[in-house]
């Protein structure tokens, strides 16, 4: 044993427990970290994330590891320190702990109080001696200075003397990579703090970007640091950088030797990592895969991070991508299609140019742009109409030549892809490529949804959807489901017996799905109402009647409005929240047929999640123009989810909507779309959405004289 962990022996870890029993060999897993064989650490690592640390979890076990673990990460002979001082980080969490928002399922009230006390004293033990991390910033080991600068963010209280202690580490330091971290954890820093901190990190980095120009690792995080934590510090030419930066990285050659600056850090060379059977052994194979996918400067990555940190500076983000876009890298010019839908579907820019360059990647060597292009594609579907004849090219290109079994393997998913961006587009040029889709593959699970665009001319699809539905074996009853609501889109006239068969199906979603078949034909089904009649009761499950009551007002109308009448009735007073938001919508398609229901549905105002629901309601129920447009101004401030439907609402208001004329104005004037809260990551927002809400925010505007 190390001397380094004198004292293992006298604790008693049998009395602990870990997340799969007694904590007994936490001293082995703790001498394994200090083991020089590389092999048994990674295993020893996997260990304590998996036991003593167990998804996040903070045992009595953790708490009594800390000063060994501390002694592991002060001591300069032990091996990949770094991971230790991440582990130790991990268990301290990102912020101190607040005992109040600590979960746990115990009911006993001293055992939730002892476990949320593990959390609290592990994460002081760690803060409490965090100033000892100062010492490490320029220890030898590049891989244990990298992860320090981080961890003085998150653990260390004086923001004053962490700023100063990264700025001077930052004209020491040699490592590449390490430079990195602490420029990402000076933004870090920045971000966490604000006011005085952001502006001194802010002048750091902005003394960095300008030094690294010739290094575009080092400038991208940089810049990306900057647009985090301090933006109005951003050099006016740094678009221009960030360009200059991306075609230094192309132009590298993949084998090309290190540059200076990315030299190794001196200190011992740590052989090669055996590959060990543990969860820490595949996330390191999965970290070096990424890095090889992305080339070692990983400038892609970097400016996706940009990109990001960027937020609503548009103007520099879509510039950025469009030359991205034109990028003679196929790698580059991948990542950036990506990066222009996320873009242009959460923010109201001029598309045509990034559209059209996306559109250019639909056909190529490159597969992989090629489907990327195309998932973009639909996305942005309101916005492509105007390359919809470069999206029929390449569904003509990757059509199969004669049996639908001829595809080449290649072929297959772009050809798919392809048809699904031109049906996005309501393109009548879909319709015989869903056919041949639908012949020979299991139905989708939005089938109807991806058939709805094409309504006007799904004429052709009913026989299709017909055989599909005639061939589905007896307990299929999902998918039968899901054919029957897509065959709702065409609604042949052939299609009305075999709603009316299934109407009377056993299974509950065949049965509900050939209720809202029979609604879609309307009166013409009214000689299969019966079926439908018989669940549309006040004492049948709500939700079943619910849907039943919706389609028999569709089919027969006033024939059964007190019937209907009581469904909505019995749900609007007894009926689950979801059950009741159902009922109000449907009190709406009575209109004013659901005077009686009145009363109930005013209730429903009272219910700030129903408010909305219960205000649209209204309007068809009774028709008060100035009451409704005095509800959805209100709801317009507390419920921006439900924008698209209440300005469509107040467009059919006219001049009783000029309350609703600011917001409409404010609406316009915004450069997210609808639903877009900046959240990072892959997100994609309904355009189509957005693009009605300002269609109907401009009729607004229209009918009150602006």
């Amino acid at each position: 044993m190390r001397p380094v962990l004198r004292g293992i022996e006298d604790v008693d870890w049998a009395s602990m427990e870990h997340a799969y029993g007694d904590a007994s060999d936490v001293p082995e897993l703790l001498r394994g970290l200090a083991s020089d064989d590389p092999e048994e650490r990674e295993t020893a690592l996997d260990g304590m994330y998996g036991a003593v640390h167990h998804q996040g979890d903070v045992y009595d076990c953790t708490v009594a590891s800390l000063p060994f673990l501390f002694a592991l990460l002060l001591e300069p002979a032990v091996r990949d320190r770094g991971t230790v001082l991440a582990l130790m980080c991990s268990i301290a969490g990102d912020t101190v702990p607040d005992p109040e928002e600590i979960w746990t399922d115990f009911e006993d009230e001293a055992e939730h109080e002892a476990w949320v006390a593990h959390y609290v004293t592990a994460s002081e033990t760690v803060r409490g001696r965090s100033a000892e991390l100062f010492a490490l910033l320029g220890d030898p080991d590049p891989e244990l200075r990298a992860v320090v600068p981080g961890a003085l963010v998150r653990l260390h209280a004086d923001a004053g003397r962490v700023l100063e202690a990264l700025r001077a580490r930052l004209a020491e330091e040699p490592d590449a990579e390490v430079l990195r971290a602490l420029v990402t954890a000076l933004a870090d820093l920045g971000v966490r703090h604000g006011g005085e901190t952001a502006e001194g990190a802010g002048d750091c980095l902005v003394r960095v970007a300008h030094e690294a120009r010739p290094r575009p690792e080092l400038l991208l995080a940089t810049l990306t640091g900057l647009a985090r934590c301090a933006p109005a510090l951003l050099p006016p030419r740094a678009v221009e950088w960030v360009k200059e930066a991306m075609r230094e990285a192309r132009e590298v050659p993949p084998d090309a030797p290190a540059s200076p600056d990315t030299s190794p850090s001196p200190g011992a060379p740590e052989p090669a990592r055996p590959r060990t059977d543990t969860m820490v052994s595949y996330l390191r194979e999965l970290r070096a895969e990424h890095r090889a996918a992305l080339d070692a400067d990983e400038a892609v990555e970097l400016l996706r991070r940009l990109q990001t940190a960027l937020t609503d500076r548009t103007d520099a983000r879509l510039e950025l991508l469009v030359d991205q876009l034109r990028s003679p890298s196929v790698r580059q010019r991948r990542a950036a299609m990506r990066q222009a839908g996320i873009l242009l579907s959460g923010w109201r820019l001029p598309s045509e140019e990034p559209v059209a360059l996306i559109a250019g990647q639909t056909m190529g060597d490159d597969a992989r742009s090629a489907a990327e292009a195309l998932s973009e594609l639909t996305f942005l579907h309101p916005l492509a109409h105007g390359v919809a004849d470069t999206i029929a090219a390449a569904v003509e290109a990757y059509r199969p030549r004669g049996d639908v079994a001829a595809f080449e393997p290649k072929h297959e998913e772009l050809y798919d892809r392809a048809v699904d961006a031109l049906a996005a587009q309501g393109d009548p040029r879909a319709v015989p490529e869903l056919a041949l889709r639908l012949g020979r593959e299991a139905p989708p699970y939005d089938l109807a949804e991806r058939l709805r665009p094409l309504a006007p001319h799904s004429a052709p699809l009913g026989p299709v959807l017909l055989k599909r539905l005639s061939r589905l074996r007896p307990g299929a009853h999902w998918r039968r489901a899901r054919f029957l609501d897509a065959l709702a889109v065409p609604a042949p006239p052939e299609g009305l017996p075999v709603a009316g068969a299934y109407a009377a199906a056993e299974d509950v979603p065949t049965r509900l799905a050939a209720f809202r078949l029979l609604a879609r034909y309307g009166p013409e089904a009214a000689g299969h109402a019966e079926g439908v009649r018989a669940w549309a009761t006040a004492d049948m499950d709500r939700y079943r009647a619910l849907q039943a009551a919706t389609a028999l007002w569709r089919i027969t109308g006033e024939d059964d409005l007190d019937r209907v009448r009581r469904v909505l009735d019995a749900a609007l007073r007894e009926g689950r929240p979801q059950e009741r938001v159902r009922a109000v919508e449907t009190a709406g398609l009575l209109g004013r047929h659901a005077a009686p229901l009145l009363p109930l549905l005013r209730e429903r105002l009272a219910d700030d999640d129903h408010r909305t629901s219960a205000a649209l309601a209204l309007w068809r129920v009774q028709g008060d123009a100035e009451e409704t447009a005095r509800l959805l101004v209100e709801q317009w401030r507390r419920h921006a989810f439900r924008l698209p439907d209440i300005a469509a609402c107040l467009a059919e208001l006219g001049p009783a909507a000029a309350p609703a004329v600011p917001l409409a104005r404010a609406e316009l004037a915004r450069a997210r779309r609808h639903g877009n809260n900046d959240a990072a990551g892959n997100t994609r927002h309904h355009v189509d959405l957005d693009e009605a809400l300002r269609h109907d925010c401009r009729r607004v505007l229209a009918a009150n004289g602006e």
